[in-house]
């Protein structure tokens, strides 16, 4: 399996004509969603050793 979440933030001073024109790109907005992560790891580190992790992540839809 070679699935690769990246995640990026950026610094954005005019948030209001970001999302103006992601709408006008065609996106459609679906509101706030607030998810818990759980993380994972080991009493020796070893994910974090490696630049890894193990992330359970669960929003109000999700089903375990």
């Amino acid at each position: 399996m070679n699935d690769l979440e990246i995640e990026v933030k950026f610094y954005l001073p005019d948030i209001p004509s970001v999302r103006e024109r992601i709408l006008e790109l065609g996106a459609e907005c679906k509101g706030r969603v607030f998810e818990t992560n759980i993380r994972f790891e080991d009493a020796s580190k070893s994910l974090m050793r490696k630049n890894s992790l193990l992330r359970l992540r669960k929003d109000a839809t999700a089903k375990l």
